[in-house]
C-alpha cells in the first residue's frame, strides 16, 4: 500500500514538472513571436517610410525639372545683336510674342509692327493671322529686318499648291524640294515632256512623306544644265535619272496642266 502512494506521488510530481516545462516553453513562444510581429511592423514602418521619403525627394526634382522646363528663353536679342538664327514648333501666339519649342528647349521671339513675316516655302509674305499652333518657324535678322520664316503643317492639294510656288523661277528657291526623274517622252528635237515626282522638303519635320507628280515641258527655251555636261539638251537629258534635280517652273504656267521648265539643273550624282 505505502508503494502505491510512493508511486502516485511519483507520477504527480512528474506531472507537474512537466506541466511547469511546458507553461516556460509557451511563454518564450510568445514572447518571441510577439518581438518577431514589433520587428515586422518597425521594418514595414521604416520600409514605408523610406518610400515616402523617395516619392518626397523624387516629387521634388519633378518639380525642379519642370520649373527647368517651364522657363521660357527670351532670343529676341540675341537674334538682333548676335545674329543668331533659331528653329521650334510653334507652342503658342500672342499679338505680342510667339513661343516655340526645338529640341525640349521652350522660346519664344517678341514681335511687332516691324517683324515680317514669310512662308517659309514659297518665300512669299504672309499674314500674322495665318501662322498656327503647330508650325515650324525660323527666326533671323537679315538686310535690317526682323524675319520669321513659317513652314505651314499643312498637307495635300494645299501642301501641293505651295511646293509648285517653290519652284517657281521668281521664288529664289529659299528652300528646294525633293525631286526624282522619273521619265521623258521625246515630241520633237525642241519639245519633251519630262515626269518628276516631288515632295516636301519639310518632310521630317511633319512627319509627311507626301510624293506628287508633275508633267512639265522642256523646250528649246530651257536651260538644261550640269557640271560633266552629261545632260545639256533634250537627247541627253535622261542622263540625270539617278542625280539631284533642281527646277525653276515659269510663274505663268505652275498650274498649268504641263508646266514649262526654264532652267534644268542636275548634281552628276
Amino acid at each position: 500500500m505505502k508503494k502505491f502512494k510512493d508511486n502516485m506521488l511519483l507520477q504527480i510530481l512528474l506531472g507537474a514538472v512537466i506541466l511547469i516545462v511546458f507553461i516556460i516553453v509557451l511563454a518564450q513562444f510568445t514572447n518571441t513571436s510577439s518581438q518577431e510581429e514589433n520587428m515586422n511592423t518597425f521594418r514595414n514602418e521604416s520600409e514605408n517610410t523610406t518610400i515616402d521619403q523617395g516619392q518626397t525627394i523624387e516629387n521634388e526634382d519633378n518639380e525642379n525639372q519642370d520649373t527647368e522646363t517651364n522657363e521660357i528663353e527670351d532670343i529676341t536679342d540675341s537674334v538682333k545683336n548676335d545674329e543668331r538664327w533659331y528653329y521650334g514648333y510653334i507652342m503658342q501666339i500672342s499679338e505680342e510674342e510667339i513661343q516655340f519649342q526645338d529640341e525640349g528647349k521652350n522660346r519664344k521671339t517678341q514681335i511687332d509692327e516691324n517683324t515680317k513675316y514669310i512662308n517659309a516655302r514659297t518665300g512669299a509674305g504672309m499674314a500674322f493671322e495665318d501662322i498656327k499652333i503647330g508650325d515650324y518657324l525660323h527666326v533671323e535678322e537679315y538686310d535690317g529686318e526682323y524675319r520669321v520664316y513659317v513652314a505651314r503643317n499643312i498637307q495635300g492639294e494645299e501642301l501641293q499648291k505651295e511646293l509648285l510656288q517653290n519652284m517657281a523661277q521668281d521664288n529664289g528657291n529659299i528652300v528646294v524640294n525633293t525631286l526624282s526623274f522619273e521619265s521623258v517622252e521625246k515630241i520633237n528635237t525642241d519639245k519633251a515632256i519630262v515626269t518628276l515626282t516631288y515632295g516636301d522638303t519639310y518632310w521630317d519635320i511633319f512627319d509627311n512623306d507626301e510624293q506628287f507628280e508633275i508633267k512639265a515641258i522642256v523646250n528649246s527655251d530651257t536651260k538644261i544644265l550640269s557640271k560633266s555636261n552629261l545632260s545639256n539638251s533634250i537627247d541627253t537629258i535622261e542622263n540625270s535619272k539617278h542625280d539631284m534635280i533642281m527646277i525653276d517652273l515659269d510663274s505663268d504656267t505652275i498650274y498649268d496642266e504641263n508646266p514649262v521648265i526654264t532652267v534644268y539643273e542636275s548634281s552628276d550624282n
